[in-house]
C-alpha cells in the first residue's frame, strides 16, 4: 500500500508542476484575449490546488503506519468503492440530463452552441456505451 501512495504522489507533484507550467505559459502567450487566460488560470488553478491537496494528504498518510492503515481501508473498501461507483453514475445521468435539456433550448433559440452541446453529448453517450460493451465482457 505504501508503494500505491508514494505513486499517488509521484503522479501529484507532476500533475502539479504541468498545472504551473500551463498557469505561466498562459501569462507569456501573446494574443489571447482575458477571457481566454482568465479560462486557462481558472482551470490550471483548480487542478492546482486540487493536487496540493492529495499531495498534502498522500505525503501525510506516509509518516505513520495508523495513517497507511486508514488510507489502505479508504482505498479499498469494497462499500466506500461501491458508494463512489453509484455517486459517478448518478452524477453522469444528471449532466446527462441537464445537457440535452440544454441542447435542446440552445437548439430552439437557434444558436450554434446547441449543435456543440449536441456533438459533446452524443461523444458521452457514445463513451458510456462501448465502456459498458468492455465492462459487461470482463464482468
Amino acid at each position: 500500500m505504501e508503494n500505491k501512495i508514494r505513486r499517488k504522489r509521484i503522479l501529484n507533484i507532476i500533475y502539479t508542476i504541468i498545472a504551473i507550467i500551463a498557469i505561466i505559459v498562459s501569462k507569456k502567450i501573446k494574443g489571447l484575449s482575458e477571457d481566454q487566460q482568465s479560462y486557462i488560470i481558472g482551470f490550471w488553478g483548480g487542478v492546482l490546488i486540487a493536487n496540493i491537496a492529495y499531495l498534502i494528504k498522500n505525503t501525510v498518510s506516509l509518516k505513520s503506519k495508523d495513517l497507511i492503515r486508514k488510507r489502505e481501508i479508504e482505498l479499498t473498501d469494497e462499500r466506500l468503492k461501491n458508494i463512489s461507483e453509484k455517486s459517478m453514475a448518478i452524477t453522469f445521468k444528471i449532466i446527462i440530463t441537464i445537457e440535452a435539456l440544454a441542447s435542446i433550448v440552445l437548439g430552439v433559440l437557434k444558436t450554434e452552441y446547441g449543435m456543440y452541446l449536441a456533438l459533446i453529448l452524443l461523444g458521452e453517450v457514445i463513451l458510456y456505451c462501448i465502456i459498458s460493451a468492455i465492462l459487461s465482457r470482463k464482468i
